[in-house]
């Protein structure tokens, strides 16, 4: 079946016509079976759009997906901790998050520090929980 990896790029495809022809694209490339493997944000809500970038909630990509032949398989956090909380409305993830930019901002090695501190704790999190509060990672299935 083979598989790609659509890592942390589908936000840049600013044109929906361009997304859904990347995910048909992908399609014809795999065999069936094959694995399409995306990390993206997959919001519950709709973010805010740039000129250089596009929220994509994860309704949308369900849909998308969908049509152009893919079956999704799995979705699992990558972060809850050590990333910008785009898809939590939580006041105190937010107020953690400025917490970290300061200390990182302050010193690599202070924000190196944090990290290491941190990280068991976020390991835990993203093996208990289903849903993230940032970066997540999809595996789908060619159908």
């Amino acid at each position: 079946g083979g598989c790609i990896l659509f890592r942390d790029c589908a936000f840049h495809i600013v044109d929906d016509q361009r997304f859904r022809n990347a995910l048909a694209n992908f399609h014809r490339a795999l065999k069936p079976g094959g694995q399409l493997i995306i990390s993206e944000n997959f919001l519950h809500f709709k973010g805010k759009d740039q000129t250089h970038f596009v929220v994509r909630g994860l309704a949308e990509y369900e849909q998308a997906l969908a049509a152009a032949g893919f079956r999704i398989v799995l979705r699992k956090p990558m972060f809850h901790l050590l990333n910008q909380p785009t898809d939590s409305r939580s006041a105190w993830l937010w107020q953690w998050w400025a917490l970290v930019q300061r200390i990182c901002g302050k010193s690599h090695a202070a924000g190196g520090l944090l990290a290491a501190l941190v990280y068991p704790l976020e390991l835990l999190l993203v093996r208990w929980r289903s849903e993230g509060t940032s970066t997540e990672i999809m595996v789908c299935e060619r159908v």
